[in-house]
């Protein structure tokens, strides 16, 4: 029985470091991540059902896992999707988006079921960033620029140029170096806020804080720009609204005055003098040239309207908006309507709502803890930098579908892991690594 037991333990060790040294390469070295993440998902599939960890929370993901290719089946068949002209096969290619990531969260729950691991998670996750800092502030202020390549493609830095888009560092595009940013930035603030007794430590969260927000502003990503300023309330405290409201208030006004049409061009120069260009162009579509958000939801919802229940298949949102308005969207911008013109409206309602609940359970589970109070501890801290990273993640997914980059779309399904795992009490079974 004991050396059963140590087997066991071993096993756990080894899923749990191949899944720590995953999170560290995830943002630098993609390609070599995903064997280790492959070597903790096997482990924990094991683990999973050898041991049966059958939990009430995971029967939403196994019922989601089943249906979607019961819809895709459905949609293949049907008459109607045929005369859209829409490639079948692509719904098919569609689930690599959800299905290994439904498989992700039923193994990585063994790593991330106490907070103390979830804290290591998140150090690692500050330490992985390294890479992206460099690279963005290399592009920025040294013109790096690439695609750079190495082990033959393996790893791939994209390094844009920098005339028409902001920082994007090692990633494709700006918004999604922004939503990576701001998934780490609540773990360094919480880093910074702990560590009362390492100097250097709190020292080098500090310059990992900054670095960050500095990157977040350089991006010229609307979506990070506003997951910055909606973490801010979370992480410092409800007291923080004291003087964030106000601030917001003004920057919004000036926004809203320098990039709209007025016939007041006194008040509009003012403002454009307050606000840069590069961020108040990015509210006004005659400069940033591109569609807004409003056209490509208000089309999706029509289209989802005359076809509501197994919806068009995923891929065929960019083709249908393409044959409507003669212009390219990559999808829906939105991650609700995407995943409901994707599988349907009932699936896709089905999996938000239960992401709603873990998120309204999980903020209770840290009032009830006094997370937000001035003396709360170090395990609360990052709980509540946890669930600020999710929020904020999940809110950019309503605005810019950013977990189709790969990375991401791994850290949205860990971070959530996480949160549903926090939303219980499972700290007696902590193993020591």
């Amino acid at each position: 029985m004991i050396e059963k037991f140590k087997k066991e333990c071993q096993a756990s060790k080894l899923g749990f470091y191949s899944f720590q040294l995953g999170i560290v390469l995830l943002a630098s070295a993609f390609s070599i991540s995903i064997i280790f993440f492959i070597i903790s998902i096997i482990l924990g599939l094991v683990d999973y059902f050898k041991e049966k960890k059958y939990e009430s929370l995971d029967l939403p993901i196994i019922v989601c896992f089943f249906l979607i290719p019961i819809i895709c089946l459905a949609q293949n068949i049907s008459p109607y999707l045929k005369s859209l002209d829409i490639n079948p096969n692509l719904t098919w290619i569609g689930l690599l988006n959800w299905l290994p990531f439904f498989i992700c969260f039923l193994s990585f729950k063994q790593y991330l079921k106490t907070s103390k691991r979830r804290e290591i998670t998140a150090k690692f996750l500050i330490i992985g960033t390294f890479p992206v800092l460099i690279s963005g502030f290399g592009q920025y202020l040294f013109n790096w620029y690439g695609p750079i390549e190495t082990f033959n493609g393996l790893i791939i830095w994209f390094q844009k140029p920098l005339e028409n888009e902001g920082l994007t560092g090692l990633f494709s595009n700006q918004n999604y170096a922004g939503a990576w940013f701001n998934v780490v930035f609540p773990f360094c603030i919480a880093s910074f806020i702990t560590y009362t007794e390492n100097n250097l430590k709190k020292n080098i969260s500090l310059i990992f804080s900054v670095a960050i927000s500095i990157s977040i502003l350089l991006t010229f990503s609307r979506n990070a720009w506003g997951g910055l300023i909606f973490s801010l309330p979370f992480l410092l405290g409800p007291t923080s609204l004291l003087w964030i409201v106000p601030c917001l208030l003004f920057a919004f006004l000036n926004i809203y005055l320098a990039s709209s049409d007025l016939e007041n061009t006194t008040l509009q120069s003012i403002a454009r003098f307050i606000v840069p260009k590069d961020i108040w162009s990015e509210f006004n579509y005659e400069f940033s040239g591109r569609e807004t958000r409003l056209s490509i939801w208000t089309t999706a919802l029509k289209q989802l309207y005359n076809y509501p229940l197994i919806g068009y298949g995923a891929g065929s949102f960019s083709i249908i908006y393409l044959q409507l308005k003669g212009v390219y969207a990559g999808h829906a911008h939105n991650l609700l309507l995407e995943f409901a013109i994707s599988f349907g409206l009932p699936i896709s309602l089905f999996l938000f709502t239960f992401i709603l609940v873990i998120i309204f359970i999980s903020f209770k589970k840290l009032l009830d803890n006094n997370s937000f109070k001035k003396n709360a501890s170090k395990s609360s801290l990052f709980e509540r930098a946890w669930w600020t990273s999710f929020l904020i993640i999940f809110i950019s997914n309503l605005f810019d579908v950013v977990i189709y980059d790969g990375r991401l779309g791994l850290i949205f399904w860990i971070l959530f892991t996480g949160l549903t795992q926090s939303a219980k009490s499972q700290e007696d079974y902590e193993i020591n690594f």
